[in-house]
């Protein structure tokens, strides 16, 4: 899939943003992410995927540091 993005309402990502229903947090669902961005994280998730032998459908969080362009796994 296409790296996603959660666009917190402050700084921090809330445990209310995360999991209310009514939640303004708004979700892209296709992150701005420069190409060469886009194609390293989903590189990353998939080796981090195969990494564990995953099967099925899973989730791998990934930050991007916007100072240094390192992507940085969650978890």
């Amino acid at each position: 899939s296409y790296p996603g993005e959660i666009c917190a309402g402050g700084n921090v990502y809330t445990m209310e943003g995360k999991y209310s229903s009514t939640s303004s947090t708004p979700t892209k669902v296709v992150a701005d992410l420069k190409p060469d961005e886009a194609e390293a994280a989903r590189q990353l998730a998939i080796d981090c995927y195969r990494a564990i032998g995953g099967s099925g459908m899973a989730r791998v969080d990934i930050f991007l540091d916007l100072d240094t362009g390192e992507l940085l796994l969650n978890e």
